[in-house]
């Protein structure tokens, strides 16, 4: 008997793949009613490996290992354990596999299923099914020291862990992966994908080794000319929820304390903890700056309570690579099984994983489009938020074969994929819904009952007291400071653990900004219009601020913790538990 083991996904550079550089595996059999018997070392090449095996073979332990050297350290990253017994013609029946890290030689046993869910099995010959690594302590060996993954992991508000894999089939190479503990015993999965733009959320890296190791992943870079997020950087952006007051207070020491390590450009840091809320928060200038692009967006708690896993690719660019295939369902199931089959975090004795929803921003509709449109029964739904691309190719588009909305919509509708729409749909059919329609299967937010979130700076009466809940707690500080409880802690504590001279001196000058208002008889409201005025409008550089409310926001105000519900959470909600 001849056992065959093979690369089921030829698109997949497996055996030669610059992170499984070592390769082993053994091979431990025993005859009926034989004793245990020895692990056999097996030559692995550049196809995959066999094994000649006694024709009274009963029983079979296959082991297999790859791992990587990276400064002069070995990362362990796949380790797939299984058995197998025979039927009387040679055929492998599978008995059972092992569960847990790449570095546990051990592992849990594992029967139901009895199959290995990274291997595929036909007659003697098994598949490798593997298009993800888990690279987490790679990756935070080389990264993990960032300031911005320190302030993510310092202010998150719920219980998750985050995993960082290797797509082995091109960019995106690396893919967050953050599972809420809600989830860690859900026999079924609720993968979600968030797909983020060229220039909000990428970065420009190799898929390499070289490219793995750049310093873009942990730092981010502002030039006068050049705003750009790290990936770490925009991972925390989007996992951190909106602080309240009571979390406020207790995190300020710690952060202050941490901000106190970071080196470095402080445009390019983590700002001050006042900036990490649902209340705007300002810079001095010749009028108060507001800095709303700095309001976290809350995935964290939405992924949390509706119980789905947040996959966030980190973008070459515009490439959109392995996304743009057909079987994005395999795909993303697959990045799930990685994280099942190699950790203790997912925990259900067996797992099965939905169809992903995918969500872009903005210019990442294009890939999310095209996505969509090559799985049109691979996934389970369609999150937009002002996703371009819809109706037309934008203006300085470089790549005209990516798919429009209004073609991909109309189609997914009749195969009954929920689709939402999040942005100024009402104002901008044309550029936010197919063909500007809203056709039937199509939600939008905000609803219509709460569109008056959008009105900028203020509603049409031009009074401040009719303003959206959520609109007024973003103004709270410009027109409220001396209730501002962040405010009071900045400028006037005591406590040496809260004292930070920097921003205490940035907040006295907009106080003082705002004292000038008042000393020269605006009102609430004539501040707001002065300090929001119509520059921060347009989608240009320099302003966008609906299209971030329309990320950053949602429309549901709690009163009592001044805490809204994102957007993301009511979307995510329209797909079940």
């Amino acid at each position: 008997m001849r056992l065959t083991v093979v690369n089921a996904n030829p698109a997949v550079p497996l055996w030669t793949h610059f992170l499984l550089q070592k390769w082993t595996a053994t091979a431990e059999t025993r005859a009926q009613g034989a004793g245990a018997g020895q692990p056999l070392p097996v030559p692995v090449g550049s196809t995959g490996f066999t094994v000649d095996l006694a024709p009274d073979t009963a029983w079979l332990r296959l082991v297999i290992d790859a791992s990587v050297d990276v400064d002069r350290t070995t990362y362990p990253l796949l380790r797939i354990q299984q058995e197998f017994t025979f039927t009387p013609d040679g055929r492998l029946v599978p008995l059972g596999w092992r569960k847990g890290p790449a570095y546990d030689p051990l592992g849990r046993p594992k029967g139901i299923p009895a199959l290995h869910p990274l291997l595929d099995v036909t007659g003697s010959t098994v598949g490798l099914n593997v298009r993800f690594v888990d690279i987490t302590d790679l990756y935070n060996a080389l990264h993990g020291r960032s300031a911005w993954a320190q302030a993510m992991n310092l202010l998150r508000g719920t219980d998750r862990t985050i995993r960082a894999l290797a797509s082995l089939g091109g960019h995106p190479l690396v893919w967050y992966a953050v599972l809420p503990a809600s989830t860690y015993r859900l026999p079924r999965i609720k993968p979600a994908i968030m797909i983020m733009p060229a220039d909000y959320g990428a970065i420009y890296y190799e898929n390499s080794l070289t490219g793995l190791r750049s310093s873009l992943h942990g730092v981010s870079v502002v030039t006068p000319d050049n705003n750009l997020q790290s990936g770490l950087e925009i991972l925390a952006r989007l996992l951190t929820e909106p602080l309240t007051d009571d979390r406020y207070e207790k995190l300020l020491g710690p952060y202050v304390e941490l901000r106190k390590t970071f080196r470095g450009n402080p445009a390019a840091l983590p700002g001050p903890l006042h900036h990490f809320r649902g209340v705007l928060s300002y810079l001095p200038g010749k009028d108060p700056v507001p800095q709303y692009w700095d309001v976290p967006l809350g995935f964290e708690r939405a992924i949390h309570d509706e119980n789905h896993v947040l996959l966030v690719p980190l973008m070459n660019g515009g490439d959109g690579g392995v996304l743009l295939r057909p079987e994005l369902d395999e795909l993303t199931a697959n990045a799930v099984r990685t994280v099942y089959t190699h950790g203790t975090t997912l925990d259900a004795d067996n797992l099965a994983v939905d169809k992903p929803v995918v969500m872009a921003y903005s210019q990442s509709g294009g890939n999310a489009f095209t996505s969509a449109g090559n799985n049109l029964k691979e996934i389970g739904g369609l999150v937009l938020f002002e996703a371009v691309y819809t109706n037309e190719y934008p203006r300085d588009a470089t790549n005209h074969q990516l798919m429009l909305g209004k073609d991909v919509i109309p189609k997914l509708l009749k195969e009954n994929v929920k689709v939402v729409v999040i942005g100024r749909w009402r104002d901008r059919p044309r550029s936010y819904l197919p063909d500007g329609k809203l056709l039937r299967g199509i939600t939008v937010l905000p609803d219509a009952a709460d569109y008056y979130l959008l009105d900028y700076p203020l509603p049409p009466d031009g009074k401040l007291g009719s303003a959206h809940p959520v609109v007024a707690l973003r103004y709270a500080r410009l027109v409220d400071g001396k209730h501002d409880k962040a405010l009071d802690l900045i400028l006037g504590s005591q406590d040496p653990a809260h004292l930070d001279d920097p921003t205490a001196q940035s907040e006295a000058a907009v106080e003082a900004s705002i004292a000038a208002y008042r000393k020269a008889g605006l009102s609430d409201e004539s501040i707001v219009r002065r300090v929001f005025s119509m520059k921060y409008l347009p989608d240009q550089s320099g302003a966008y601020y609906l299209h971030n409310l329309i990320l950053a926001g949602g429309q549901h105000l709690d009163a009592k913790t001044k805490t809204y519900r994102g957007f993301i959470q009511e979307a995510l909600s329209l797909f079940g538990h």
